[in-house]
């Protein structure tokens, strides 16, 4: 949950790559806002979308150290060949090669 002014809704962005970066087809986000009686809130640093990256990338590196895997191969067998999101395919993507 993260706060939001009672005027004006902003909400991060940091579910995003959650949906989008690996193959997983049960993947299930929510991101709540609670109006609140302060000023409306925005980026501090980074727009939260990166923040949401940074901590799936923990957690993928979390996940291979349980798994006892390697975490280059634990990302490329869950490599996501569309936009599982909007079940499109990729306009564009080099994620495959820059890992």
């Amino acid at each position: 949950m993260a706060p939001t002014s009672v005027y004006e809704e902003y909400a991060e962005r940091v579910t995003e790559p959650v949906r989008k970066t690996y193959a997983c087809p049960n993947v299930d986000t929510r991101y709540r806002l609670e109006p609140m009686n302060v000023n409306t809130p925005c980026p501090m640093r980074v727009p939260g979308v990166v923040s949401g990256l940074m901590s799936l990338e923990m957690a993928m590196d979390e996940l291979a150290e349980a798994l006892a895997m390697d975490p280059l191969e634990l990302r490329l067998r869950n490599y996501a060949e569309r936009d599982e999101d909007k079940d499109v395919p990729w306009s564009s993507k080099a994620l495959r090669e820059c890992l």
